[in-house]
């Protein structure tokens, strides 16, 4: 298997067993190799948050890294640029997603082949033919939690 065909089958473990942090972890180690060093340290960095209690005086700088790491992030790190929405990261990898019920839509299926996304924060509901395309994604059978922005 070549290196981008691994880099793919690694992610597709991430997806199917989302909650295994061993997966997360070998993914770390293939981005290390790949020479993909802060992407693999933002993995680590991020599993070691959740390992750690809040009170835990090993946080603070963990967190100090976290910050720097996220806001050197390429735009590609977790495949194309996904117009009008924004990422937030657990445990390495995007798990958040926050946009509008249309943009959602309309990159549900490229979020679904590249993120472990469970959570979802829309805004603008009021698109209907939006709401068809992202019912008819496997997106919504994935998310654990929806919040709903204030309509303005």
């Amino acid at each position: 298997m070549n290196s981008t065909g691994t880099g793919e089958a690694l992610i597709l473990e991430v997806l199917a067993h989302p909650e295994d942090d061993n997966v997360r972890r070998v993914y770390a180690d293939w981005l290390d190799d790949e020479g993909l060093h802060e992407r693999a340290e933002l993995i680590r960095t991020q599993l070691g948050l959740e390992a750690l209690g809040d009170l835990d005086p090993g946080r603070e700088p963990l967190l100090r890294r976290e910050r720097e790491l996220l806001g050197r992030q390429d735009t590609d790190w977790h495949g194309p640029p996904l117009p009008g929405l924004r990422l937030t990261y657990r445990r390495g990898l995007p798990e958040g997603v926050e946009g509008s019920l249309a943009d959602l839509a309309r990159h549900a299926e490229a979020l679904l082949r590249s993120a472990p996304i469970t959570q979802a924060t829309l805004r603008d509901l009021d698109d209907h033919a939006a709401l068809l395309v992202l019912k008819e994604s496997r997106l919504p059978g994935q998310l654990r939690e929806v919040r709903i922005l204030g309509q303005e």
